[in-house]
């Protein structure tokens, strides 16, 4: 086994002890519009700043990369979207190996904030990513299935609007969900790309909809 296998292996043992160290966290964040709770990344950032240092590890993000658009929705609001590309090094501050990981966030915002919240909402969903943050509470995906989830909403434009609907969303918030998650009106295609990746999933939708 060569040097730098050995050196990766010190790295995955160190996020390993960091994941198993986070252990199970709750949901101290409450969505009183969506009426739903959530780990906040607030929590999240705090557990990190202790438990980092304790195993030696490093994370420096940076952004590379940064896309702005604009539209309006039908109420006549204009909205900015940002999108951040970013990089996030790895460093085991024992041996100096570091591994690098490509990112990319995005988020919206009507007053101009939607950079920030796109930068907050990359490190936060990496750092979630990377240790398998869960909560008591999570649900498996696997306890609905997909072909019931297809059944129930096909994946074409009428399918995501009356999901949009049924997830407690008026038919007149749908232009603006769509922007949100799809980055686009909804069409076939696009939702379709949408539900490969995430699943029909009310959760996620008003995550990535509401903060």
């Amino acid at each position: 086994m060569n040097d730098e296998m050995n050196l990766r292996m010190a790295l995955g043992k160190k996020i390993l002890d960091v994941m198993s160290a986070i252990g199970t966290m709750e949901k101290d964040g409450k969505n009183t519009k969506s009426n739903y709770d959530y780990i906040s990344s607030e929590n999240m950032l705090a557990k990190l700043k202790k438990i980092l240092p304790e195993h030696n590890l490093a994370i420096i993000p940076s952004a590379t990369d940064f896309k702005e658009e604009y539209f309006t929705t039908q109420k006549g609001q204009n909205v900015q979207r940002s999108i951040v590309k970013m990089n996030f090094l790895l460093m085991d501050t024992d041996t100096g190996f570091t591994l690098e990981v490509p990112w990319v966030g995005a988020d919206q915002d009507y007053g101009g904030k939607s950079c920030g919240q796109a930068l907050t909402e990359a490190c936060k969903r990496f750092y979630f990513k990377l240790f398998f943050v869960s909560s008591l509470e999570d649900k498996d995906p696997d306890s609905e299935t997909v072909e019931f989830k297809q059944e129930k909403y096909p994946r074409t434009k009428a399918g995501f609007m009356q999901f949009v609907i049924d997830s407690g969303y008026t038919k007149e918030q749908v232009p603006d969900v769509a922007h949100k998650i799809l980055g686009r009106s909804p069409s076939d295609k696009t939702v379709d790309m949408w539900v490969q990746s995430n699943g029909w999933s009310a959760e996620k939708l008003h995550h990535y909809f509401n903060k």
